[in-house]
C-alpha cells in the first residue's frame, strides 16, 4: 500500500503523522516508502505515528543554506514505533546542551515555502520540549 505525500500532507493537515508497517517483518517505515527496507516486501499498511519522541541529537545550525534564518536548532527524534525524525527544535540556540538529550518532546509541524533549489512547498516537523 502506497502512502502518496499529499495523503501524508492531508493527514498531518487533520492531525495524523503516518507511516507504514511491514506485514511482513513488523518494521515500521517512516517516512513512507514503496518497499520494506528491512526485507523488501511491498506488503504494507497505513499506520498512526506517536505524536511524542525521545530527543536523541540536535545541532546549532549558524551558517544556514540561502532561505533559511540562523541560528536554528535542527534535532533527531526518536519514535516509540522505531523510526527517526529531523526536525526544528523550539527553543533559542543559546539554551540547548547535552543535558536536553534523552528529553521527551512532542512532535507538531509547519510549512515551509519553497527555494530555488527545491521541487515547491514542504512540510518541517517541529518537536517541543515536554
Amino acid at each position: 500500500m502506497k502512502l502518496r505525500f499529499k495523503e501524508f500532507c492531508d493527514e498531518l493537515a487533520n492531525g495524523r503523522i503516518m507511516g507504514l508497517k511491514c506485514k511482513g517483518c513488523g518494521s515500521v517505515i517512516f517516512p513512507p516508502k514503496a518497499f520494506c527496507p528491512e526485507c523488501g516486501s511491498n506488503d504494507l499498511e497505513k499506520v498512526e505515528l506517536s505524536r511524542f519522541g525521545t530527543l536523541k541529537s540536535f545541532t546549532v545550525i549558524r551558517v544556514a543554506p540561502e532561505g533559511f534564518d540562523p541560528p536554528y536548532v535542527v534535532a533527531l527524534v526518536k519514535l516509540p514505533e522505531g523510526p527517526m525524525l529531523m526536525g526544528n527544535l523550539n527553543c533559542s540556540p543559546e539554551d540547548v546542551d547535552l543535558s536536553l538529550i534523552g528529553k521527551e518532546v512532542e512532535i507538531g509541524w509547519k510549512r515551509v515555502a519553497g527555494d530555488k533549489f527545491s521541487g515547491g512547498d514542504g512540510i518541517t516537523f517541529t518537536f517541543s520540549l515536554k
